[in-house]
């Protein structure tokens, strides 16, 4: 058994597997998974786990080329936005339309679904290579 990490058979294994440019959506409690997209549903109750748990716990294990965030969350001004920005250290951000990041998601390997109540509370995180 792991000691650390991520737990998650199904979330560890994709993210050992994701390949240069393949794209994982990390997302709030009431985001729509589109429905030919594998889904790791973590929700267990309102807040629980965090959104930013979950990035956290991810951005540990792969290296990010790039991450997608919704404009209405950078207008929001909300916590968690200064929180992800951290999170995502160097990496460059890419802000598109809600309605856009729901649509980029469905070309995601993998939607992780949080207990996140805050709106917009969704990410797109773009693999990079790593040498």
């Amino acid at each position: 058994m792991k000691r650390s990490g991520i737990l998650n058979a199904h979330l560890a294994s994709v993210i050992a597997g994701i390949g240069h440019g393949q794209t994982i959506l990390i997302a709030d409690a009431g985001m729509p998974c589109p429905p030919s997209t594998p889904i790791v549903d973590l929700a267990l109750t309102l807040g629980i786990p965090r959104f930013m748990d979950v990035v956290n716990a991810v951005v540990a294990e792969c290296s990010v080329e790039q991450f997608t965030i919704a404009g209405e969350l950078v207008h929001s001004e909300h916590l968690v936005l200064a929180e992800l920005r951290a999170s995502m250290g160097s990496a460059p951000e890419c802000t598109v339309s809600h309605v856009e990041l729901k649509e980029l998601s469905c070309d995601s390997v993998l939607f992780v679904r949080t207990g996140e109540a805050t709106p917009y509370a969704n990410v797109l995180i773009t693999a990079s290579v790593v040498f």
